[in-house]
C-alpha cells in the first residue's frame, strides 16, 4: 500500500504538469527568493540483500555447510518527516538553487532465519537495521508550467544508521552478536513538481520522490561466551539505500 502511495508521487507531478501545459496559458509565477516549509511521507528500502561472511574456521564453516545463512533479503520501511529550505533563482522559465532538507526517519528493517546445525537442532540468526535521521544538501533546477513548476533535484546526502546482528544457539542464547551506529554519507537524486494555488501566491505545495545512497557498513558479530573464543566472528556486510516520497508545503519570503 505504501510503495503504490509511493508511486503516486510520480502519477501525481506528471499528471498535475499536464495539466498545467493543457490549460490557458499564463505568466509564469515568480517562484525566486528565499523559502522554507514542512515535508511527510514514507520511504522504503525494497529486497535488500544482505550479505553474511565468516573470519574464523568455525564461523566459515557453519557458513559453508548451510548452518549459517549467507545472504539475507531485508525490507526496511516507515514515515519521513521534516523541513526545508531554499532559494530559488529565476531565469525567465528556469528556475534553479540550493535547498538543504531534514528529516525524522522511523524506518525499521528485520530479518530472522533458522537453519539446522550439523546435529540438526535448529538455530537462529537475526538482522536488524533502522535509520533514525537523514538530511541532504542539494541543487535543484526546474522549468515553469503556468503556475506549476516540475524541477530535477541531487546532491550530498547523510544519515544516521543503525544496525545489529545476533546468531542463536538452538536453546536461543546468543551465541555471537555485534553493532553498529555511525553516520553515513553519500547521495541523492530525484526530482518533483510543486504549484501555487494563486498566481504568483507566497504559498506552494508540491510531491517529491527520491532516491539516496548512503554506501556501505559491516557488523561484526562476536564470540559471547568463552567456549567459541577462537572460532572467528560473522561479518554482516549491507548497503544503505532505498526512495523517499513526500508530500511538500513551502512558503516564499
Amino acid at each position: 500500500m505504501f510503495k503504490v502511495a509511493f508511486l503516486s508521487v510520480f502519477a501525481f507531478g506528471a499528471a498535475g504538469a499536464a495539466y498545467a501545459q493543457d490549460a490557458a496559458p499564463a505568466p509564469a509565477s515568480d517562484w525566486s527568493g528565499p523559502y522554507a516549509g514542512i515535508h511527510a511521507g514514507y520511504g522504503f528500502d525494497d529486497g535488500r540483500k544482505v550479505d553474511i561472511a565468516g573470519t574464523g574456521a568455525g564461523t566459515s564453516t557453519a557458513i559453508a555447510n548451510g548452518s549459517r545463512p549467507n545472504v539475507l533479503n531485508q525490507n526496511r520501511e516507515g514515515f519521513v518527516g521534516g523541513g526545508q529550505v531554499g532559494w530559488n533563482f529565476q531565469r525567465g522559465a528556469w528556475v534553479f538553487g540550493p535547498e538543504a532538507d531534514f528529516s525524522y526517519m522511523h524506518s525499521r528493517g528485520t530479518d530472522a532465519v533458522f537453519t539446522p546445525n550439523t546435529t540438526g537442532t535448529v538455530q537462529g540468526t537475526r538482522v536488524n537495521s533502522r535509520m533514525d535521521w537523514m538530511g541532504s544538501a542539494r541543487l535543484r533546477a526546474g522549468h515553469t508550467l503556468g503556475n506549476g513548476l516540475i524541477y530535477g533535484t541531487g546532491g550530498y546526502a547523510y544519515g544516521k544508521v543503525k544496525g545489529d546482528a545476533i546468531f542463536y544457539s538452538p536453546t536461543g542464547a546468543a551465541n555471537y552478536a555485534g553493532g553498529h551506529s555511525y553516520t553515513a554519507q553519500g547521495w541523492t537524486a530525484g526530482g518533483g513538481f510543486e504549484f501555487k494555488p494563486i498566481h504568483d501566491s507566497k504559498l506552494s505545495f508540491g510531491v517529491e520522490a527520491t532516491y539516496y545512497d548512503l554506501g556501505r557498513s559491516h557488523i561484526i558479530a562476536n564470540p559471547q561466551t568463552a567456549a567459541l573464543a577462537g572460532t572467528g566472528s560473522y561479518v554482516v556486510g549491507t548497503n544503505t539505500r532505498g526512495f523517499n516520497g513526500v508530500v511538500k508545503v513551502n512558503y516564499g519570503f
